[in-house]
């Protein structure tokens, strides 16, 4: 008789009464259902012990937890990474005025060139013409007017932008700064919704009033209904 047979004899003869898990985690059995963690412990209910499945395992293993939709209710299990990654904080928080405030004045205003007329910056720009500099609390790179309407003792109210009223995108002249909303900002630019908001007609010669103009809800954006009516019934007559 080899071995392994000898010891399947004596499995059969000398049943185990539970078999504990292989990482020595406590069975599922063993588990006290006050320890069990997450908010569906005392609503799911399936197991021996008041407990689903999922719970049951969640209980002997603390690298996952529960999770259960609210909607169609079925249940998942997210590893502690997971958890882990949706405790962080944001990747991004935003420059407050306090960060611009530790950049050192001198070594700022030393990159600047001053005229009559415009303030321009000599340091670092982007591929845009904006100028930047790094602020030491961050240790990131900065919009270089932001500092210098901080510099300047001027408040700049949380979610607001400074627009250049003098067009000139390296220039950090306070005077020539003016705080607006991000969507003022916007249709005061040269880009493709600032072009498109300004126009007064459709490329078809229909004036956007209030009743030919049809908004998306939810989507932004304007539309000419003189030409949807038009498409509409070319579509209808070709379908005939």
């Amino acid at each position: 008789m080899t071995n392994s047979e000898a010891r399947k004899r004596m499995q059969a003869q000398n049943p185990p009464e539970s078999a504990a898990p292989i990482d020595g985690s406590p069975s599922p059995a063993s588990v006290d259902p006050a320890t069990i963690p997450g908010p569906y412990a005392a609503n799911l209910g399936d197991g021996a012990n008041g407990l689903s499945e999922a719970e049951e395992h969640d209980a002997g293993h603390p690298n996952t937890a529960m999770r259960r939709c609210s909607i169609c209710k079925r249940e998942w299990r997210t590893t502690r990474y997971q958890q882990e990654k949706e405790a962080r904080p944001p990747a991004y928080t935003p420059v407050t005025t306090a960060d611009l405030l530790s950049v050192n004045p001198r070594s700022f205003w030393a990159r600047v060139e001053k005229t009559n007329d415009c303030w321009e910056w000599a340091g670092q720009r982007t591929k845009g013409g904006y100028g930047v500099f790094k602020v030491p609390s961050r240790q990131t790179n900065t919009s270089a007017h932001r500092i210098a309407w901080a510099l300047s003792g001027r408040p700049l109210d949380p979610g607001a932008e400074l627009d250049h009223v003098c067009r000139n995108r390296g220039c950090v002249n306070p005077l020539h700064l003016e705080a607006v909303t991000p969507r003022e900002n916007t249709l005061r630019s040269i880009g493709p919704s600032a072009i498109n908001a300004r126009k007064t007609h459709c490329k078809w010669g229909h004036e956007f009033t209030p009743e030919n103009t049809y908004t998306p809800p939810g989507r932004g954006g304007r539309y000419c209904r003189a030409c949807r009516s038009e498409r509409d019934q070319r579509r209808k007559s070709n379908a005939a």
